[in-house]
């Protein structure tokens, strides 16, 4: 059985060219949780697996961080075929288009619980989602900090969780006698649901189906505190439309809150509202829209290729550099689609992506070039190690052009290797190679970094690119017991078998070699 690395990624949460690799992956919203999915359609979960995370159905909301990977179980041994989260919850796409969610659902972002007083859900239990057509399903799934959202094949939207700052697209006209999560009836402790929450105008605990227009949603994404999606009209164009909290203008959407749009400064659009002119011209071509906080990025692919944009907050997408390539600016902003380049700032070279996600103050990018990007929010703050204020590769001592330093240079097990699979959580970075190790980098904390309790591994709270990294210098913020950490992460897998005797290999194709943890 082979992994596909999430913490990882899955198809739709993050994207990928077409015929790119063997494997599809995309990053996930969690803090210091850990997950993946296997080309069998198991999920397995490692690091912070408290407040439900687990999928367990124990007794109690918690499990221990240092407990090796657990397999999460689904209702009839369903086979899933994508993975979103949130903060602290999870939801899992099957392949016939069901929905299951797991985790903290304090603000309903789970779409379902298994009792009527218990917030932290676990096992899994199905979403529900009313007013679904005869013959439609769900095709998509995303997830903001404490929201979810999911796309049918028909094209409808609907969004759950938390809303204060609109990211359910509700508008301002919410029912005060709205139903509160449905109970799995499946489950021992079923209830009639007189004492669950009822939706009100911060939370949402069924999903809503959201008004686009009467247009179709053809894509659509969730991150942070903000949702967008590209419609089609009856008459075959395409419309960009954002909603949730506007803040830098990461949503595309005309900036109303007066002021001049920066980063910190909170701008709430609680209807979906149409985005500036710049984002219909780009609409046609734009596969994948993501974002972080106060910024927005897009994956747009025609007959030239792929190509990046971003917008919002500069420095997230690479626009807030000094013209030494040091950070400068991080709270100013721009309204408008910019393109994210991946210029080697060596040779002057241009790369196209071949995967890429963004998340929280950054973004990840495998070019054509056999090498992992990375870029973001480097300067003012906690992750100047893992976003570097521009666009900056990181290759094997093997690669050519030559990565920027051997330092910074990405590991692998087997000479030649080259990287295949990118994933992330809120926290942290992992990169998957050809010969089928797997290296972290970023917050160490909570065995985020440890998945399967290797000695010693990842007692360092964040680990460097290297000082080639345009702004990847910084401070190891430690409690004492640092240790030092090769520049290219920490590795977490390197094939073999787990405590449970399958197979702990998170490889993409072809046979890992025996594990080896340095």
């Amino acid at each position: 059985m082979k992994l596909l690395v999430a913490a990882l990624l899955v198809p739709f949460t993050g994207w990928s060219v077409a015929g790119a690799g063997p494997c599809g992956i995309a990053s996930l919203g969690s803090i210091t949780t850990g997950a993946s999915l296997s080309d069998d359609g198991t999920v397995w979960m490692w690091g912070f697996r408290n407040a439900g995370i687990s999928g367990l159905p124990t007794n109690t909301h918690a499990y221990g961080n240092g407990n090796p990977p657990n397999q999460v179980a689904f209702p009839g041994g369903a086979s899933i075929k994508q993975l979103a989260s949130g903060a602290y919850h999870f939801l899992a796409l099957t392949q016939d288009g069901r929905v299951y969610g797991w985790g903290q659902s304090g603000y309903g972002e789970v779409g379902c619980r298994n009792t009527a007083s218990d917030p932290y859900v676990r096992p899994p239990c199905e979403v529900p989602f009313p007013g679904l057509k005869p013959g439609d399903r769900i095709v998509h799934v995303a997830a903001g900090e404490y929201f979810s959202l999911a796309l049918t094949q028909q094209g409808d939207l609907y969004t759950w969780g938390h809303d204060l700052y609109g990211q359910g697209g509700r508008g301002d006209a919410v029912a005060g006698n709205a139903e509160g999560p449905v109970l799995n009836t499946a489950h021992p402790s079923y209830s009639n649901g007189t004492k669950v929450p009822r939706n009100n105008a911060s939370m949402q605990f069924v999903p809503y189906k959201v008004d686009l227009g009467g247009e179709q949603a053809v894509v659509a994404g969730a991150w942070y505190e903000g949702a967008m999606a590209i419609t089609q009209s009856a008459a075959g164009q395409r419309h960009v439309w954002g909603w949730g909290d506007n803040e830098a203008g990461g949503l595309g959407v005309p900036y109303a809150c007066g002021g001049t749009p920066i980063r910190g400064v909170q701008c709430v659009v609680r209807k979906p509202a149409r985005a500036l002119p710049a984002f219909d011209a780009i609409a046609s071509d734009v596969t994948y829209v993501s974002g972080g906080n106060a910024f927005g990025t897009a994956l747009l692919q025609d007959a030239a290729g792929s190509r990046l944009v971003g917008w919002g907050q500069k420095a997230a997408i690479g626009l807030g550099t000094r013209p030494d390539g040091t950070p400068g600016d991080t709270v100013a902003a721009v309204l408008t689609p910019q393109p994210m380049r991946l210029v080697d700032p060596a040779t002057g070279a241009e790369s196209q992506p071949v995967r890429f996600f963004s998340r929280y103050v950054g973004n990840v990018a495998i070019g054509t070039d056999d090498r992992l990007w990375v870029w973001g929010q480097g300067g003012g703050s906690a992750f100047p190690q893992i976003y570097p204020a521009r666009p900056t590769p990181h290759g094997t001592a093997h690669t050519f052009p030559a990565d920027l330093d051997p330092a910074s240079a990405l590991r692998s097990n087997q000479r030649g290797a080259k990287v295949v699979n990118i994933g992330g959580t809120k926290e942290v970075v992992y990169y998957q190679m050809s010969d089928g190790s797997t290296y972290g980098v970023g917050y160490a904390s909570v065995d985020s970094l440890n998945p399967v309790g290797v000695p010693n591994a990842g007692k360092a709270d964040l680990d460097y690119w290297g000082p080639g990294g345009y702004g990847g210098k910084g401070t190891l913020h430690g409690t004492g017991s640092l240790e030092s950490i090769r520049f290219g992460g920490v590795r977490l897998s390197a094939g073999g078998v787990n405590a449970n005797g399958g197979s702990s290999d998170l490889s993409c194709g072809g046979d890992a070699p025996p594990p080896q943890y340095n």
